[in-house]
This record gives structure tokens, sequence and C-alpha cells, in this order.
């Protein structure tokens, strides 16, 4: 980790922010639209993140990759961060 502007530590993702963002933007409870790229190695550890929830995928012109989008209904921006953080456990997974 980096130190951000503020003398604390700067974090791959900016939790706070992404809270405030998510508060304003969103009515809580609410349909989210989670979108992540995996290598097709990790599809199924992200697929099992998401058990039950309906999803697509779409496979990379080169086939290594798989685009990944999910719809759940979410009670709270907590909710949405809770996702995309186990997610993080998947090798190689990026979020969008």
């Amino acid at each position: 980790m980096t130190e951000g502007e503020s003398g604390k530590p700067k974090r791959a993702m900016d939790l706070d922010g992404l809270r405030s963002a998510l508060d304003q933007a969103m009515v809580w409870p609410a349909v989210y639209t989670f979108k992540f790229i995996v290598p097709r190695t990790q599809l199924n550890h992200l697929l099992a993140l998401f058990d039950g929830h309906r999803f697509s995928q779409r496979e990379s012109s080169g086939g290594r990759y798989i685009g990944v989008t999910f719809e759940a209904m979410m009670t709270s921006s907590d909710d949405v961060i809770a996702i995309y953080q186990r997610a993080s456990s998947v090798e190689g997974v990026m979020a969008f």
C-alpha cells in the first residue's frame, strides 16, 4: 500500500468513496449489476460466489478471459462492497 494525500494508506479500492458514490446513485434495496473479467481458468471460482443468481458471460477474442455480468438484489452499499471484496479473492479478477 502507498500513502494517499491524507497520510492514510491508500487501498486498491477506496471503499469509503465507493460507499458514498453508491449511496448517492442508488435507492436501496435495488438490483445492482456487477461486471467482472476473469481468466478462463478462474471462472468457476467467480461463479461460485454468485450461486443462484442469473448471469451472462462473454469470451474475449483470444479466449483467455471471460467477461461475466451478474444482477443481484442488494439491500445496501455495504452488500455491494462485500461482493466486491469476496470477488477480489479470485485470482486475476478485474471488476468494472
